[in-house]
């Protein structure tokens, strides 16, 4: 391999190839500084009320972190951006990107900003509200709600379901706007907001007062008046909220009051409220059949609606064309939802048609699993009737050893037939179907016990009699339909009985031996004894395998 040779023009272009890159990195870290920078910024002019007047910078920190942040980065600066169109009065174009805002959480995620969701949807619904659109302010409330919720914003979603009142009432539906004042009271009350659960009232003074529900109008004025913490110590109300002076008026003037009405509804003057000032001392003077102010408030009161019309059909004129835009844009976001519906639908095509595989797999599984219980079925049965006959030809055999030697042989040539029968099906049934029951209780603590006192383990070896009891009790509990044949007839004396428990739960002889302090010789005997009166069989040895076959057959 030729070397490469080292001149000063391979040093000046190597240090330059290593700056350059260092350079590159620097400034792609410098981009992730400044946009931050950019963000934390337009954040803090957010939270302190300050409006944007531009939107080039936001612009460029969505363009960066759409290609280079997190879900939630992507969402605060789309966020940040409709706040900025909101400050312009670009409010199209600020619901466009709050979609996209949306459109860029990542709800699933255990870092999901919910607490900023909500925040989005509730900059929605205003603009919605100002828009004249209570249908969708309600939708957007609702979700408002729904992720408050999530980020366990408990005030917060209760704002939200006491916000629902206004487009509802917008909408004329004065019942469901009740229902939902009363509900967002109740849970201001229940999470210990005194003073909100008083602030709701506002609405339902003034409907109690149309409807003629004085009383009602009066105790809620008063809690009103006295827990909202809306009220100076002169009773003057908070900035914006002067409304409520036409309404405490209009009580008055319910009741006769006029002259507390009168003061009221002056109070209005000189505020955002004024066309309801002069249609209040209009209402009040033409109760006291004052003409001279009659005159002058209904003049008054024409001059402020027509200024009030005037502002409102420019109002409408731009809300049309904002509306328009808004449609616009809703259009485009409509589309490029159709054609992330139609991804998925190619998706969930693909996952159907894998879910299909994975149905059809386990239905030859079943048919399968229903073949080899169909099988094991017969093998029991033959089973049983071959064990049958089995025990009838020893049982045939015994009447014929005292008469004829020729049937006797005869018999014992069937026997032995039978017996190879009998063995065969055993083996196929423990192929089929290996016994778990035997198995787990061998597993068990009691018989764990005794199998470490039968190893000397444990001292005394001999079990006590209560123990023999549990042991008892246990094969009684888990192999009922055996223990009905070997623990419940008359046919086995006590030591015979506790011989075939310990040779079902696969104890040699020396462990029995020592359990049972006997001698090997006896526990043959024994194993003997029991395997003729049981199994009508001349051996001890096959007891283990007799009983084993006859767990399987209950089983």
């Amino acid at each position: 391999m030729k070397r490469q040779r080292i001149t000063p023009y391979y040093i000046y272009s190597t240090a330059l190839t290593l700056l350059l890159a260092l350079a590159l990195a620097a400034c792609g870290h410098g981009d992730a500084m400044r946009m931050n920078a950019l963000i934390a910024e337009a954040d803090s002019m957010n939270r302190n009320y300050v409006d944007f007047t531009t939107d080039s910078n936001l612009l460029a920190a969505t363009r960066y972190f759409d290609r280079h942040g997190t879900p939630n980065e992507r969402m605060k600066a789309h966020y940040l951006l409709g706040c900025a169109y909101r400050d312009m009065g670009e409010a199209p174009r600020a619901l466009a990107a709050y979609h996209d805002a949306i459109e860029s959480a990542d709800t699933t995620a255990t870092n999901c900003d919910y607490l900023l969701l909500a925040k989005i949807h509730g900059q929605m619904a205003d603009l919605f509200h100002a828009q004249n659109l209570p249908r969708e302010e309600i939708e957007a409330n609702k979700a408002y709600g729904d992720y408050s919720l999530r980020g366990r914003d408990t005030l917060n979603y209760i704002q939200s379901v006491f916000l629902l009142s206004n487009p509802y009432y917008l909408l004329g539906d004065t019942t469901k706007a009740l229902l939902v004042i009363k509900k967002a009271r109740q849970l201001y009350l229940r999470h210990g907001y005194v003073k909100e659960a008083a602030g709701v009232y506002n609405v339902p003074i003034f409907i109690s007062i149309l409807r003629g529900q004085l009383d009602d109008a009066v105790q809620m004025m008063k809690e009103y008046e006295e827990q909202s913490g809306l009220f100076d110590g002169s009773g003057n109300i908070a900035k914006t909220r002067e409304w409520y002076y036409y309404t405490k008026g209009l009580y008055y003037l319910k009741i006769g009051q006029t002259d507390s009405a009168e003061i009221y509804m002056r109070r209005l003057l000189h505020s955002i409220y004024e066309c309801d000032a002069y249609r209040g001392l209009l209402d009040v003077f033409e109760k006291l059949q004052n003409t001279d102010s009659i005159v002058k408030y209904a003049h008054l009161y024409e001059n402020a609606v027509d200024t009030l019309h005037n502002r409102m059909r420019t109002e409408a004129v731009n809300q049309t064309a904002k509306l328009y835009d808004y449609q616009r844009f809703q259009k485009i976001a409509i589309q490029a939802k159709m054609d992330k519906e139609r991804t998925l639908w190619i998706v969930s095509i693909i996952v159907l048609l894998m879910l299909i595989g994975f149905v059809v797999a386990i239905a030859v599984f079943l048919h399968y699993r229903r073949l080899k219980q169909k099988e094991l079925l017969r093998l029991r049965t033959a089973y049983a009737t071959t064990m049958a006959a089995h025990q009838k030809a020893c049982d045939e055999k015994r009447r014929l050893e005292s008469n004829d030697a020729t049937l006797l042989e005869l018999k014992q040539q069937e026997i032995e037939q039978l017996q190879y029968q009998l063995d065969n099906l055993r083996k196929q049934l423990m192929t089929l179907a290996p016994h778990q029951s035997i198995d787990q209780l061998r597993k068990d603590l009691v018989v764990k016990a005794f199998r470490q006192r039968a190893k000397g383990l444990l001292q005394p070896s001999k079990p006590t009699e209560q123990q023999w009891e549990r042991l008892n009790q246990l094969i009684k509990e888990k192999l009922p339909r055996s223990y009905a044949t070997i623990g419940q007839t008359s046919m086995l004396t006590p030591l015979e009985l506790r011989t075939t428990i310990l040779t079902l739960l696969g104890f040699s002889n020396a462990e029995i031996c020592t359990l049972l302090m006997i001698s090997p010789q006896q526990v043959s005997n024994l194993r003997l004894s029991v395997n003729r009166k049981l199994f009508s069989c001349g051996s001890a040895v096959s007891l283990k395998s007799n009983l084993e076959a006859l767990e399987m057959e209950n089983g």
